[in-house]
């Protein structure tokens, strides 16, 4: 009985061997497949994330990824090859890693549709061919990837779609666009080109670039080529938070404010081009009449601006209503730039080097000049024309656009007051007709015992310093030396003329009077000077002195050893 027992428990657990083994595992699974059979096959019975491994190339009809499915296709560089419609569509979450999708048919074709709350993302994944080459219509996300179009568009994005693209993305179109937008676009980093529109947007579609910019070469409205590589363009309009854009023109139009209200406009990153500059002097006929932001007061390019192209000749020309500038990275400024600008009270350029002649011509309400530390040049001629307005101040910047104070002011002051003007150096306080303001160069003075030297510090440029020399009682001037050069005191006093640098005036004095004269100890008095007239005492002249010590000394002992 008992063997019979044992057999049987054997026996029962070698069937639940063989049990187990037949269940099929749904956890993370993953399978290899080498056709589209197999392919249909193991997508279709997945309950739950699998991994699908391609063995080989496949040619397929269109394989669907239904709704709640979780599939990863390891592509391991081969091809999945159609001429349906679509080689994959995708209602659930499609993961691609890698290879080629080819749709070889025509028009109209693609190689994935995305349908509306499908999830797809495409990891250095190459798709080729037909009219949309991935119609997305859920949200998908594109890495690392190529889309090229030989007909219409490389992606359709639909209303519902959300795309992202991301990483070294190429997405092109032969014929019509790169990109149809009509729903949202996160473009982070990558290339849209086309020989038609890289990016045909629709009304009502976004284009959001959190870390790019699109150049614009296109017309219509159109972008002809869109890279995107650290070049955003970020900035404020009437005092809003900040909006991304991919210029100037189009930051206001993402802003919402009509271009005749903008006031206040500010670029806080990114890239300014010439576009730009054209943009905001666009239609000027040397009137103002036809500037599209007919009522900007206020433009700032901050100093975060990775770079701002030169302001061209004639750019605000004739603009009325401009009232501050203040513009960082901006190196060179062309000829007549912001003439007969009425209404312009500040302008700062702390990174100016360069201005073009009557830049600043018909200014009149100019108030504050911001310029840097070194002086800019003008060749050809002067930055006004005529006098400059009465009460116009020159601001001198550090980088940070913070005004000079102290020792650096002055220092600055000097580098202007000695600055060329048209070819020539005028050396008279004055820059271009701009008063420089007050600069003072340091007299240092000092003498030796026996007097007293008067009149250091600080003195204006171009003025006198009289500095006093006064010999004390008994003492007069031996030798005088200023900047190192012996010079002579006259009537207790020495005078630097028209002072154009510091200076400085080193004085020695000496006793009056001759040395050893009769009747005399110390040249000065009759009165012996202390020790001088007695020898030392020695041999018996010194012994009175000698016992005297010896009994003070008796005297000490005693007391001390006597009751």
């Amino acid at each position: 009985m008992r063997k019979a027992v044992v057999i049987i428990g054997a026996t029962a657990c070698m069937l639940a061997a063989i049990l187990y083994t037949c269940i099929p595992v749904h956890a993370e699974g993953t399978i290899t497949v080498t056709s589209a059979a197999e392919l249909k096959n193991a997508i279709q019975n997945a309950s739950s994330p699998l991994t699908v491994n391609l063995g080989g190339n496949i040619f397929t009809s269109t394989i669907s990824i239904g709704s709640g499915k979780d599939i990863t296709i390891q592509m391991n560089g081969y091809q999945l090859r159609t001429t349906s419609m679509y080689a994959l569509e995708c209602l659930g979450k499609l993961t691609v890693n890698g290879g080629t999708v080819i749709n070889e048919a025509g028009q109209p074709a693609g190689c994935i549709q995305v349908s509306a709350g499908g999830t797809c993302a495409l990891n250095g994944t190459k798709l080729d061919g037909g009219s949309m080459v991935l119609d997305n219509h859920g949200t998908t996300t594109v890495t690392d990837s190529t889309i090229t179009a030989s007909l219409y568009f490389g992606i359709s994005n639909q209303t519902s779609g959300i795309l992202y693209l991301n990483g070294n993305s190429l997405i092109s179109g032969e014929r019509m666009a790169g990109i149809a937008n009509y729903g949202t676009i996160y473009f982070h980093s990558g290339i849209v080109k086309s020989t038609g529109s890289a990016i045909d947007p629709d009304a009502g579609s976004s284009l959001i670039l959190p870390n790019g910019k699109i150049d614009k070469a296109g017309t219509e409205g159109r972008y002809n080529t869109c890279t995107v590589a650290d070049r955003t363009i970020s900035g404020k309009v009437n005092g809003s938070a900040d909006i991304d854009a991919e210029s100037i023109q189009d930051l206001i139009r993402r802003s919402k404010v009509n271009a005749a209200d903008v006031t206040h406009l500010e670029i806080t990153e990114g890239r300014v081009t010439g576009e730009d500059w054209r943009f905001l002097s666009s239609d000027k006929d040397n009137t103002g009449a036809g500037n599209p932001l007919s009522h900007l007061e206020h433009l700032l390019i901050g100093q975060s601006v990775s770079h701002a192209a030169g302001i061209p000749a004639d750019c605000f020309w004739g603009d009325s209503t401009l009232k501050e500038v203040v513009v960082y990275g901006v190196n060179e400024i062309g000829g007549n730039a912001f003439r007969n600008c009425t209404a312009l009270e500040t302008a700062m350029f702390p990174d100016l080097q360069k201005m073009g002649q009557d830049m600043l011509e018909g200014c009149t309400s100019m108030q504050v000049f911001g310029v840097p530390s070194t002086p800019p040049v003008c060749t050809n001629g002067w930055i006004y024309t005529s006098q400059p307005p009465r009460g116009l101040q020159l601001q001198i910047v550090d980088a940070a656009g913070t005004p000079l104070a102290g020792q650096e002011l002055n220092e600055a002051r000097i580098r202007y007051a000695l600055a060329f003007e048209d070819g020539s150096d005028r050396e008279d306080g004055y820059w271009f007709g701009i008063d420089i303001g007050e600069i003072t160069h340091t007299i240092f003075a000092s003498g030796s015992e026996g007097g007293t030297v008067k009149g250091a510090g600080k003195v204006l440029r171009g003025t006198d310093a009289r500095i006093q020399v006064i010999p004390d009682e008994g003492w007069k001037v031996a030798s005088a030396e200023a900047d190192g050069i012996s010079v002579s005191v006259e009537n207790n006093a020495y005078m630097f003329r028209d002072v154009k640098e510091d200076h400085s005036l080193t004085v020695t004095f000496e006793k009056t009077g001759d040395a050893g004269a009769p009747g005399t100890e110390d040249g000065v008095s009759g009165k012996p000077a202390f020790g001088a007239g007695k020898a030392a005492q020695t041999g018996d002249e010194g012994r009175p002195l000698l016992w005297s010590f010896l009994l003070l000394a008796a005297s000490a002992v005693l007391k001390r050893f006597l009751p």
